[in-house]
């Protein structure tokens, strides 16, 4: 075994269950013992204490007694750089001198050919870096200083950058900082020094406008039960680290529904076999009003969240407070480009507001069927026809079907960023949640944070909650193309006489009349659906043949809180008097002081913080 003394020190620091991941030849960096004590904290948090003043202490004498340093033999390129500008020059002298292009067309071809270098450069830096001993590339694997596009910046080539207007400059910047720029690459740079001077300017501001309308849309979600008992849950991988703490929803390899995870329990699954594991979660809860402990599983302070617990406010804050500091960093990254995708603030504020222009959207499918062909269209972009339905695919995002596939309603057909919006239109609630929940987590990595999945879970569900009723009948006191919340709507939604429990195999084409798993009430059943049903082993479903009496809608969140059932929780938003007005239309004239919403309690006052005995509210 090949190690070194400060890993046998930290080996004889850290417990052996907790580090048997991390190979003995591997360097240990700040990812590596912020998972370890992550784990600690889950696992054993008596010890939490003594570990991480240890680690501590062997930090801060490796770099009193040790120190680190570089040399200018750390400043070369790793790779022959030479030989790689040589070829984007002769790439660059193609684009030029073809004489069918217009100036336009000449600079979008020099945009995607600096991209397609930019895209790659910081990786092959860092790889060559450290594979050489370069001390710089150590210290950015180790995270404590810079990072890979830095050290790209410093010694490889930005090769793109982006203006104040989020705009790729069309000039290639071929030469490293320690190498020199010729004048057009230096003001070529400029260009992204000015962007990252005003992203910071502006990074306080708009991350904690979006803070402000994410915290409106998740204060009512406050712990008012222990234990809703639902057997619904989400399915997740095995491998998922944020299944420490989570609760299972069903039994599993002799563990009954009920179990709270921790790695001991998890590890025997895994050798049991199990790839797959279907957890409690907010999204899926079942309580009356708010959410319950178990859904929310084990949260900051290492034990299930206690009664009145403003959980949803905390995984807000946990979410959006990394952001201003995300976006203050670009300014270190002198706006270097990334055109394959939106990326950054852009992105995180798109997924939660949908507006109507979505940037970088992906195509999905709005149909179900075979796909019949894939053509090149003269104007650019392809079209994809579905069961004789036509899809347009921008010429900027890659075609992820071919001839033949069997696509259902809502299944991705390109790369690009999903408008959630249109999943949820198109899948259902629950599938919305789902997918809105996996690319919280994408884009926000995508930006250098790690999220909690079960902070992504609440806000998911705060922020994809609502139905417009298309049917209402005698006995409801909802009229056509109102906008309800889910999660009241589903509490008293009664099934249809017409509905049958069928084994999941014979209920393709109808629509679910109860949820199970994470599918939601109104869920149309297709070969997908009934995959995932059987893998869990969901041996019925309660489904209707009928349409259910009202669509799926994810509203933008600014306009959240508005359709609130509480019309004094419609205060803290931003249509203050168009919601006043449509509340004294209707009716909507009651109001309680003590629900899940501190709104109405700040109102009216006298009572804050004074529920009456054996409730749970503010």
């Amino acid at each position: 075994m090949t190690t070194t003394v400060a890993r046998l020190i930290f080996n004889s620091i850290v417990p052996e269950g907790v580090r048997n991941d991390i190979p003995n030849d591997r360097p240990i960096g700040s990812k590596e013992v912020k998972d370890v004590l992550q784990r600690i904290a889950e696992t054993d948090p008596e010890k939490y204490k003594d570990i991480s003043f240890k680690l501590l202490r062997l930090g801060s004498k490796g770099a009193v007694e040790t120190g680190s340093s570089f040399s200018m033999k750390d400043l070369e390129s790793p790779i022959d750089k030479k030989t790689l500008m040589d070829q984007v020059s002769t790439e660059e002298n193609n684009i030029f001198s073809d004489k069918t292009l217009t100036q336009e067309q000449k600079e979008e071809k020099l945009v995607k050919l600096y991209n397609r270098y930019s895209s790659k450069m910081p990786d092959m830096i860092f790889d060559a870096s450290l594979k050489k001993g370069s001390n710089l590339a150590k210290m950015v694997a180790s995270g404590a200083r810079g990072n890979k596009s830095q050290l790209n910046s410093n010694i490889g080539a930005d090769f793109l950058v982006m203006d104040q207007t989020n705009t790729p400059v069309p000039i290639g910047i071929k030469s490293s900082y320690t190498q020199g720029m010729n004048p057009a690459e230096y003001f070529a740079a400029s260009y992204g020094t000015r962007a990252g001077l005003i992203a910071t300017k502006f990074s306080t501001q708009n991350s904690g406008f979006l803070a402000k309308q994410i915290n409106a849309a998740a204060m009512d979600l406050l712990v008012t039960e222990d234990d809703c008992k639902s057997s619904s849950g989400i399915p997740v991988s095995i491998e998922d680290k944020d299944n420490v703490g989570s609760v299972l929803a069903k039994g599993v390899a002799g563990y009954p529904a009920g179990t709270l995870l921790n790695t001991k329990v998890i590890r025997d699954i895994q050798k049991r076999g199990k790839s797959k594991l279907l957890v409690r979660s907010p999204m899926t809860c079942a309580a009356h009003n708010g959410v319950c402990s178990r859904c929310c599983g084990v949260r900051e302070r290492g034990t299930l969240p206690g009664l009145s617990d403003a959980v949803g406010l905390a995984a807000s804050s946990a979410l959006t407070e990394p952001l201003s500091q995300s976006l203050l960093s670009t300014k270190h990254s002198a706006g270097v480009a990334n055109v394959a995708k939106v990326t950054g603030f852009k992105a995180i504020n798109a997924l939660f507001q949908v507006p109507e222009t979505f940037p970088d959207k992906a195509s999905l499918s709005e149909a179900d069927g075979v796909v019949d062909s894939i053509d090149k269209l003269p104007q650019g972009g392809s079209s994809v026809v579905i069961g004789g339905k036509e899809h347009y695919i921008s010429p900027e995002h890659e075609i992820l079907v071919k001839r033949g596939d069997k696509i259902e309603s809502g299944d991705r057909l390109s790369s690009g960023l999903m408008n959630p919006a249109d999943v949820v239109r198109l899948k259902g609630i629950g599938a919305g949640r789902l997918s809105l929940l996996k690319q919280i987590q994408d884009t926000f990595k995508d930006n250098g944070i790690d999220v909690s999945r079960r902070n992504a879970e609440l806000v998911a569900r705060a922020v994809v909650d609502h139905v417009t009723v298309t049917d209402a009948d005698e006995s409801s006191h909802y009229l056509p193309d109102d906008i309800v919340e889910y999660s009241s709507f589903s509490k008293s939604y009664v099934p249809r006489p017409d509905s049958l429990n069928l084994e999941p195999n014979k209920a393709i084409g109808k629509f679910l009349e109860s949820p199970v798993l994470h599918y939601s009430i109104g869920t149309r059943v297709t070969p997908s659906v009934v995959k995932e049903l059987n893998e869990m082993e969901e041996k019925q479903v309660l489904v209707s043949d009928h349409e259910p009496s009202f669509k799926p809608n994810m509203v933008r969140l600014m306009e959240n809180p508005s359709h609130d059932k509480d019309w004094m929780s419609q205060l803290g938003t931003s249509y203050v008097q168009k919601n006043l007005k449509k509340n004294v239309i209707r009716g909507d004239v009651t109001s309680n002081i003590h629900g899940t919403n501190p709104l109405p309690a700040l109102a009216y006052g006298k009572e804050f913080g004074r529920p009456p005995k054996n409730t749970i509210g503010y």
